[in-house]
C-alpha cells in the first residue's frame, strides 16, 4: 500500500503561498500514498505537516516547518490544532 502511485493535479497556482498546511493520514507505519505524492510537490521547508492516525507518529520529521501528530489513542486533536494555530499566529 505504501508504494502505490497516486496522480494529483493541482488546479491553480500556489506560487504566492509562503507556507502550506498539509493534513493527511498515517497508515500502516507510513504516510498514505496520496499524502506522499502531494508532499513531493512542495518543499519541506514550507510545509506544516499534520498527520492523523490511531496511535503512530511520523518518524521522518526533518526539514518540515513543523510536524503535528493527531492520534485517536491519545485524543489530542484539539490540543494539536490549537498548538498549530497558536504557532502560526506568533510568526
Amino acid at each position: 500500500m505504501n508504494n502505490k502511485h497516486v496522480d494529483i493535479e493541482l488546479l491553480g497556482s500556489l506560487d504566492a503561498v509562503e507556507e502550506y498546511i498539509i493534513v493527511g493520514p498515517y497508515w500502516a507505519g507510513g504516510l498514505a500514498p496520496a499524502l506522499k505524492t502531494l508532499l513531493n510537490q512542495f518543499p519541506r521547508d514550507k510545509v506544516h505537516l499534520v498527520v492523523t492516525s490511531i496511535g503512530s507518529h511520523v518518524v521522518d520529521r526533518s526539514g518540515y516547518l513543523s510536524v503535528h501528530d493527531i492520534t485517536r489513542n491519545s485524543g489530542n486533536e484539539d490540543m494539536v490544532i490549537e498548538g498549530l494555530v497558536n504557532s502560526l499566529l506568533i510568526t
